[in-house]
């Protein structure tokens, strides 16, 4: 199974303020959509409170710390909470997910980093966003560039593959 991360964020990290996006960016949100749909989706408890509801043609898995009862929603939606991380990961694999995607927020990037194989980042290119959630460090370096394109004059996706 693939471990994938998917963020939008600035050049210094921002990544969220007061449980939103601090930008208004539909092309990503678009991009977004494609790129997960059919597949799961892992995310922390505010990132889910934040959505309001679990997206559509996915598989939903909410890490919280206390677990709930699954719900389908429909033949092709499915909200699954579990307590940690590697909780998600095991779901994942006894489903045979081909890919998982980590979706936020700052403290699941900061869980699923060292355990993701590629990262797809839209870089948000706009002045004056202010937020309190950042991506967590990650170093550069330690990644290689695969695939580079422009969504919008503001917004441009990167994909990263773990290269150490």
């Amino acid at each position: 199974m693939q471990i994938k991360l998917i963020v939008a964020m600035t050049p210094d990290r921002l990544i969220g303020s007061n449980g939103t996006l601090p930008w208004h960016e539909p092309a990503d949100l678009k991009h977004f959509r494609k790129l997960t749909t059919g597949h799961a989706i892992i995310m922390g408890r505010k990132t889910y409170d934040s959505l309001g509801k679990p997206l559509k043609a996915r598989r939903n898995i909410v890490v919280s710390r206390s677990e709930r009862p699954a719900m389908v929603v429909d033949d092709d939606t499915r909200l699954d909470f579990v307590t940690s991380l590697d909780a998600a990961l095991d779901l994942c694999r006894t489903r045979r997910e081909t890919t998982a995607f980590v979706i936020g927020g700052a403290q699941i990037f900061d869980e699923a980093l060292p355990l993701v194989g590629e990262m797809i980042v839209t870089w948000i290119d706009q002045l004056g966003l202010t937020g309190d959630t950042y991506f967590p460090e990650w170093s550069l370096e330690r990644w290689a560039e695969t695939e580079s394109f422009a969504l919008s004059p503001t917004a441009r996706v990167v994909h990263y593959r773990r290269s150490t």
